[in-house]
């Protein structure tokens, strides 16, 4: 992980938290190069804290600064490691209506730099308890720096070795319930149909590899591809086709009918592991985010906790609700834990009349 960008201790975040932010911003805007950068503690006491700030610096094009409102475009995201909950907001304020300024013609030359510091718990309700985040920023087609934080006890604090072995054991007890089902799920089909790879009707969702999947990552990773233009219309498509190479843990693992001695049904048959992957989307006139909560299969033998299955995703995004279809572009990043990829852009071009 990359924090330590500004120069920070943890306890600077909470005691002064822009003590180097003008020197940052001197700096960035003397090279003239844009900038989104994040920075965030890497522990936080559970027991004599209750925010988690993190520091953004953003600079930009004046020309960018008059178009485009940081209050309103920056989104935090945040992953917990021990069960791969997304959480994912609006980085800064949470009421901002739209609005700005006006674009000068033709554009000024330079670069404007800002330093903005917020808390995470309040923005994007992260909850006071123990857990690793991995967080970053999303603005359109760009992504920070990613920064890892611990809630929990310090190194300096009491441990309570008997505490803290009930809270393993308890973490344990919720990873024997079986993972959720397959989402989007599978089509049901009816009769015959055929299956081609190439021109011919392949029904979405599907989850084994197709002969447009991007390659399997070399090592722990999400990839995926969209179709960089889509016209929505009847019988039109918008296709994302993505691979993975994740960490399978407890809480992903199918586990086995204990009456039956098979794998249980999570609508995907002979799924070992159901993987969580989140799909956020953002756009140019459509902030949002919008997020698409995708629970992609394995059908690899899973080895020990923490070891590595591979898999594949295919989507049509138009049939999947909540993904916008008015004009513009989008930039969708996916996340899994400390895991990401993207932004990859989709444009939605006008209705011809």
């Amino acid at each position: 992980m990359d924090n330590g960008r500004f120069g920070l201790t943890d306890h600077d975040f909470w005691a002064e938290p822009r003590k180097s932010a003008q020197d940052l911003i001197d700096a960035q805007i003397d090279a003239e190069e844009d900038a989104l950068v994040l920075d965030a503690p890497r522990e936080a006491s559970i027991d004599n804290r209750d925010t988690l700030p993190f520091g953004t610096l953003y600079v930009r094009s004046l020309d960018e600064a008059a178009a485009l409102d940081p209050e309103r475009a920056l989104i935090l995201v945040a992953v917990r490691h021990e069960d791969n909950a997304l959480f994912v907001g609006p980085a800064l304020r949470k009421d901002k209506k739209p609005g700005a300024n006006p674009v000068d013609n033709p554009p000024k030359p330079g670069v404007k730099g800002s330093f903005f510091v917020a808390d995470a718990v309040e923005q994007i309700g992260i909850p006071w308890s123990r857990g690793t985040y991995t967080m970053e920023l999303l603005l359109r087609e760009r992504r920070s720096n990613p920064c890892q934080s611990r809630i929990g006890a310090l190194r300096t604090d009491f441990h309570d070795d008997a505490v803290e072995a009930y809270v393993e054991a308890r973490r344990r007890k919720a990873a024997e319930a079986p993972p959720p089902s397959v989402w989007p799920p599978l089509p049901v089909i009816r009769g015959a149909i055929e299956r081609t790879l190439d021109g011919g009707v392949d029904p979405f969702p599907n989850y084994r590899e197709r002969e447009q999947s991007p390659p399997l990552p070399a090592s722990a990773g999400i990839a995926f591809t969209i179709d960089r233009v889509a016209e929505p219309g009847e019988g039109r498509r918008c296709v994302l086709r993505g691979s993975f190479r994740l960490p399978a843990t407890d809480l992903e693992r199918v586990p086995f009918d204990p009456e039956t001695g098979r794998l249980l049904d999570v609508g995907a048959p002979g799924a070992t592991a159901v993987l969580q992957i989140h799909i956020v989307a953002t756009g140019t006139k459509v902030v949002g985010p919008v997020v698409l909560p995708l629970r992609v299969p394995t059908f690899d033998v899973v080895p020990p906790e923490g070891g590595l299955v591979t898999g594949f995703f295919n989507l049509d995004l138009f049939q999947v609700s909540g993904v916008q279809q008015s004009p513009g572009t989008y930039f969708f990043t996916a996340y899994s834990r400390e895991h990401a990829h993207g932004p990859v852009p989709l444009g939605i071009p006008p209705r011809l009349p």
